[in-house]
């Protein structure tokens, strides 16, 4: 349930699993420890609760976080320029007919971030992405850090509403995505 590549993964059932085992007699507080930090962690920006809010950085030095954002739509795209699912998952996002439609519309907006410390693979790649894409990084690491989301594999995509709440997590599935969005905005 809790591995990232594994097609029965779900954090929500997951975290059934680590409720029952943190309540268990059969468990000292030792053994515990280890599913108690696991469900902080997966218990962050869940279905239907509010993403955190992080600050991102452009290579103009400008500052701004994910709450600034205020389309009907915001998808968060973590990924790393140089490896190869992040390659196809850009390429899925670029070809969508709905995300294309609605980033024309003004409803949506991209906020690509790359999560990791050394920026001279992000400068060199910085081009890979659309313009029309907020492409960005998270100086210092904190989304790691502070664990505000719960990167296990990149890429990873969100997709949030207007007020931030998470409709779909940690997906690499741009299918997913368009999905939700056809539903909710009947397209």
């Amino acid at each position: 349930l809790y591995d990232p590549n594994s097609p029965y993964r779900s954090d929500e059932l997951y975290i059934a699993v680590l409720e029952a085992e943190i309540a268990s007699s059969h468990y000292d507080k030792y053994e515990k420890m280890a599913p108690e930090y696991t469900l902080r962690i997966v218990s962050q920006n869940r279905l239907g609760h509010k993403a955190n809010d992080f600050d991102y950085y452009t290579k103009s030095g400008r500052s701004s976080n994910l709450y600034s954002l205020k389309n009907d739509f915001v998808i968060i795209y973590i990924n790393n320029p140089g490896c190869t699912m992040c390659r196809e998952v850009t390429e899925a996002l670029k070809q969508s007919q709905i995300i294309s439609t609605l980033q024309s519309r003004g409803q949506l907006k991209i906020l690509a971030i790359y999560p990791d410390e050394n920026l001279d693979d992000w400068h060199k790649h910085y081009t890979d992405l659309p313009a029309n894409w907020i492409n960005s990084y998270d100086k210092g690491c904190r989304i790691e850090r502070e664990n505000l989301y719960n990167v296990r594999a990149i890429p990873a995509l969100y997709l949030l509403d207007k007020d931030k709440r998470v409709l779909v997590k940690d997906s690499v599935n741009v299918g997913e995505i368009e999905a939700a969005l056809a539903e909710l905005t009947k397209q």
